[in-house]
């Protein structure tokens, strides 16, 4: 490919090939380098490219595709804003007659559902079902994409469902898994993550006081495991999912063989996944939660030491969504103060208040913001409350920064820029404009109107 002369009319041809096999591969197997060159080279093409060329949407869609894949893997946020502008050029650059335009109004779906998965805002969730709802309309029955569009279009709903709990939401998301698992042929390499979407799904009906739906929610959930080769990148969420229904099965019948088993899965699930993965946090939380339930269940101290510690594990990720971290950290706390260890409870309550600058972080909306930090009233208390017989003065500031997490933020807009401004002027003209936008208060009234 570097021989081939700069101005080569089948350069652009020829590189978009190259990127779409390097962005499989990788698909298949992880390798970040495949990755890497596959945005390098599909960017490159795209500098080829020039509005109203053929190739132009596919090039788009494949550079959304691909940045929500490193996205998926870093957990850096800017590859998923740049996923989603990319996807909606894609989505607008298709002919609404285009058979594409469907999968590509999927693929914007399913990056918005990742960035509420981030921020925590429902209007993203909404817009997800409400294209994954386009997308779906678009394919016949018998179209051999129908059944990954059904399935990505559930996952929102059950999203939906979890934070509104209006139980259509669930029924709907239940039904689509059903259908898309049912529309994928038991050797398609779709046929195990189709499975493990029913798994969660079923999971889910059956947190709603469904019963019955755990057995099969669990069966559904060993078959895709059970389909993935040792080295996909899927694997490990697929053991971490098995592992939970396991120990949900295991506090039902009280029996600590499930939990054995769930302990193996969450073990696989954190020994596949690399050090700084956003993943990990997930999976040693989960971890800690199967050897806490064996400990409560067998009284042996070394689960409750194996315990505590994976919920440490989970709160160091940095990588990790900062509301996974928190959670781990404040169990962390919790459970190291019922066994009597202050020490290490004021540890993980130090981490977590230390995490709710970033569980509210600048970028969201004020509301979102206030909602967030309104689901951890009392932990500065608990952490100032555990501190205290250890280091009165840690209690104090303890107290004082959980409660302060907003006005901190917005002393913080207030910082002066005059020495940036003498330094690097531009970068200071643009911070200040960064800067008022966050600190901009939208009211009610302001935010219907730009509906």
């Amino acid at each position: 490919m570097d021989q081939m002369q700069a101005d080569d009319p089948s350069r652009a041809q020829r590189l978009g090939d190259l990127a779409a096999a390097l962005q499989l591969r990788f698909s298949d197997t992880g390798r970040t380098a495949d990755l890497e060159n596959a945005i390098a080279m599909t960017r490159e093409v795209l500098s080829l490219l020039s509005e109203g060329q053929p190739g132009l949407p596919l090039q788009l869609s494949n550079l959304g595709n691909a940045l929500r894949m490193r996205y998926e893997g870093t957990g850096r946020l800017a590859d998923l804003e740049e996923a989603i502008s990319v996807a909606r050029q894609a989505v607008q650059a298709t002919a609404p007659g285009h058979g594409a335009r469907g999968r590509r109004l999927s693929n914007l779906g399913y990056a918005l559902r990742l960035r509420f998965e981030r921020t925590g805002r429902l209007r993203d969730l909404d817009e997800a079902i409400e294209v994954g709802g386009q997308a779906l309309a678009l394919a016949p029955d018998g179209d051999p994409g129908r059944a990954r569009l059904q399935s990505n279009l559930g996952i929102a709903l059950r999203e939906r469902y979890e934070h509104t709990n209006v139980p259509v939401d669930l029924r709907a998301a239940a039904d689509l898994a059903r259908r898309a698992v049912a529309g994928t042929p038991p050797d398609h390499p779709d046929r195990a993550g189709m499975m493990s979407n029913l798994a969660v799904a079923l999971y889910q009906q059956y947190e709603s006081g469904r019963a019955e739906d755990l057995a099969p929610a669990i069966t559904a959930a060993r078959a895709a495991l059970d389909l993935t080769p040792a080295d996909h990148p899927d694997r490990a969420l697929y053991a971490l999912n098995l592992s939970v229904f396991l120990r949900a099965q295991a506090a039902e019948s009280n029996d600590a063989a499930y939990l054995d088993e769930a302990i193996e899965s969450a073990r696989h699930a954190v020994a596949l996944l690399p050090e700084k993965h956003p993943d990990r946090a997930d999976s040693q939380s989960t971890l800690g939660r199967a050897h806490r339930l064996r400990y409560r269940m067998l009284h042996d101290p070394e689960d409750a030491r194996k315990a505590i510690d994976a919920r440490r594990q989970a709160a160091a990720v940095p990588t990790a969504p900062a509301v996974i971290r928190a959670l781990a950290a404040r169990a962390q706390g919790e459970w190291a103060m019922e066994d009597q260890d202050p020490e290490m409870a004021s540890d993980g309550y130090t981490a977590a208040v230390g995490l709710l600058a970033e569980v509210a972080w600048h970028g969201l909306e004020r509301s979102v913001r206030e909602g967030h930090l309104a689901q951890w009233r009392g932990l500065p208390e608990d952490a100032a409350a555990c501190t205290l017989p250890i280091s009165p003065p840690l209690a104090v500031e303890l107290l004082e920064q959980g409660r302060t997490v907003l006005w901190t933020q917005r002393l913080h807009h207030r910082t002066d820029l005059r020495r940036l401004s003498q330094a690097a002027p531009v970068i200071a003209d643009r911070l200040g404009e960064i800067r008022a936008e966050l600190d901009h208060e939208t009211t009610p009234r302001d935010r219907e109107d730009r509906r």
